[in-house]
């Protein structure tokens, strides 16, 4: 738009919610059908880590419940998986 060298968009997408009594981060990008979704620690007991994947591909991660440090240890797993 300015005829300037295009720049790549790098930002990881993040947003966070809170419902009811639960605390939920969403890192990355989650318009994409997941072929797979693996889900670390506890649904019952609402404190648990679900990654998306479309394919082998690591597209997001949902985090419902965890430390601030969870959520940032998450959006750099997902930076080095797209290779951001």
């Amino acid at each position: 738009m300015t005829g300037k060298k295009r720049i790549r968009y790098e930002q990881i997408s993040y947003f966070w919610t809170e419902m009811f009594d639960l605390h939920i981060d969403c890192v990355g990008d989650f318009s994409v059908l997941p072929t797979r979704i693996d889900l670390h620690g506890t649904h019952a007991k609402k404190k648990f880590v679900a990654r998306y994947y479309q394919g082998e591909k690591l597209r997001a991660i949902l985090l419902c419940q965890q430390t601030p440090r969870d959520v940032e240890a998450a959006r750099k797993e997902l930076r080095h998986a797209l290779g951001r």
